[in-house]
């Protein structure tokens, strides 16, 4: 790892071990330490339901508060800081503090009670953690290794129980229950009938579900980039320990895999492994085994390419960590040309010039839309976040501008156009349609060419200059307006056609924050471009500030 990152390694585990964890990869919280803790919801000090409340009866919508703020420390993910510090020094006490902790987890949520155990997406997270602690703290007393087997087979019982409502959401937890039957059932196999069936059956809906989720293209299901990381994590882990078995995914199934992966190489940025902060982002990492930040997608794009035969991209930087965690040889290379477009049928584009990249998304969201973003468009700078999506600070906060509101977007706004019609929870009643008509690279310009059919179409020009974006209304004498969040460390300058106001971050109702992850919450700028009903176009231009 090299001294400066065994150093944050450490300190991360030193953290653990006096009693926090990051949240959400985000901020820092007091880790539960008492029975009732594990039930108390951090951030309203409510209860959401306690150690006698069977796992049916919880409530994931209460007016306790957010339970993922509940579900966070339970998803052991600061196991992972503990078992590197472990690696690192060999120091006990990182050891002796996870059994501890793990002790009193289980005394305080017995099998099937209490909302740790109200999620089988939840379960198996919690689950592969407990695995990758057991591997990490060899050798093991008698006492620790019963500890953590019972909590195993409870956990593929609890999976297993209720697989199909997983499957039936059509999104990542189908796909990580399924990968939680594959690696508890083999956890098991050789020593229960119940647990070989759960291998079998997991393994079976893998090949039913990932055709479904993952488009030719690699888009995923649910229109959102931290998903389909959760996603590819676990079709990864579920691949790996099928292999130690002999067997594997499909052929069919890992050509879907690997358009996801060349997806990601087609969008990440020049510089830390961004990728767009597009879609709903809940602050997961189900597999952290290396050090990386929350928005460094080059540790699941090493074990991708690595596992399923898919080229790294020369000029990113692949994980070695997460490679030698797993025991995998790093996989071969390929150059990309620097500059040009790329493009895919589920309607997304990407364009490189030089310091500048630009991405957009016009396609129609039929299954499960959980954003009314029609023509989207972010921008870098040299790898940097200069026009961004304000993200997913809460799926539950008030006061929290939703995914679904057309608003909470860098889309252009026809007066009279209504996007989408909200539905219960994360569905919607009208989807929001568009579609890329053209994605070229010519004489040194990168253009995409999408349009809201009937309503509205927007042009992106991508130059050596910068980028330039033209809305144009496709019906006579029609207003609208174009707004443009920027990034709070943007380094781009906005101009436009037309008139401009700006919106400080202190002004109520507008979209002029930033979710780096969940739960946090940044000061953006906010822009808006209007155009009256004589106009014809708005024309939106962003450079690079120029250097002292």
């Amino acid at each position: 790892m090299g001294p400066t990152r065994a150093a944050e390694a450490v300190e991360r585990a030193d953290r653990v071990a006096g009693g926090e964890h990051q949240a959400f990869e985000g901020e820092w919280r007091a880790l539960p330490r008492t029975a009732r803790a594990w039930y108390l919801n951090p951030v309203t000090g409510q209860a959401q339901g306690g150690p006698k409340d069977p796992w049916w009866n919880i409530s994931q919508l209460s007016s306790a508060g957010d339970i993922k703020d509940v579900w966070e420390p339970g998803r052991f993910s600061w196991a992972y800081d503990l078992v590197r510090g472990h690696a690192l020094t060999d120091h006990r006490r990182y050891r002796d503090f996870f059994f501890e902790t793990l002790t009193g987890w289980s005394a305080a949520n017995p099998p099937f009670r209490g909302p740790h155990w109200a999620c089988g997406q939840e379960t198996t997270i919690r689950a592969v953690a407990l695995m990758f602690a057991e591997a990490g703290f060899e050798p093991l007393t008698d006492s620790e290794r019963a500890l953590i087997d019972r909590i195993l087979f409870a956990s593929g019982e609890r999976v297993r129980d209720a697989i199909g409502y997983a499957v039936s959401q059509r999104n990542n937890h189908g796909i990580s229950e399924a990968t939680g039957l594959v690696v508890l059932g083999a956890r098991f196999a050789d020593r229960s009938e119940a647990a070989a069936g759960w291998l079998e059956s997991g393994q079976r809906l893998l090949e039913q579900l990932i055709p479904k989720q993952f488009a030719v293209d690699g888009w995923y299901i649910q229109h959102s980039f931290n998903y389909l990381r959760v996603a590819l994590h676990q079709c990864a882990l579920a691949e790996w320990v099928l292999r130690a078995r002999n067997r594997g995914l499909s052929r069919q199934s890992v050509q879907r895999l690997r358009g996801a992966l060349r997806l990601l190489e087609s969008v990440m940025t020049s510089q830390g492994g961004r990728v767009p902060h597009y879609g709903a982002d809940d602050g997961a990492n189900v597999l952290p085994i290396a050090l990386a930040a929350h928005h460094d997608f080059r540790p699941v794009l090493s074990i991708g390419c690595a596992l399923f035969g898919e080229p790294f991209p020369e000029g990113q930087d692949l994980s070695q960590e997460a490679l030698d965690w797993l025991g995998l040889e790093p996989p071969a290379g390929i150059t990309r040309s620097p500059d040009g477009v790329e493009s895919g049928a589920s309607g997304w584009a990407v364009g490189r010039v030089g310091r500048y990249q630009f991405f957009m998304r016009a396609g129609r969201n039929r299954p499960r839309p959980g954003q009314v973003d029609p023509l989207q468009v972010e921008l870098w700078i040299d790898g940097a976040p200069a026009i961004i999506d304000p993200g997913t600070l809460s799926y539950r906060q008030p006061g929290h501008p939703p995914l679904g509101s057309f608003e909470a977007h860098n889309s252009p706004k026809v007066d009279g156009y209504v996007a989408a019609i909200p539905g219960p929870r994360f569905l919607a009643l009208k989807w929001p349609t568009s579609r890329l008509l053209e994605a070229s690279f010519t004489d040194g310009t990168a253009t995409a060419v999408g349009e809201i059919p009937d309503v509205v179409r927007r042009t992106v020009h991508l130059s050596a200059d910068g980028l330039e974006v033209i809305d144009q209304p496709l019906a006579p004498d029609t207003g609208m307006f174009v707004n443009w969040l920027l990034h709070p460390d943007s380094p781009a300058t906005v101009t436009f056609d037309g008139g401009t106001r700006r919106i400080r971050g202190d002004d109520d109702g507008l979209p002029n924050w930033y979710a780096p992850t969940y739960g946090q919450r940044m000061t953006g700028r906010y822009y808006e471009g209007h155009l009256d009903p004589a106009g014809h176009r708005l024309v939106s231009r962003f450079a690079a500030r120029p250097t002292d």
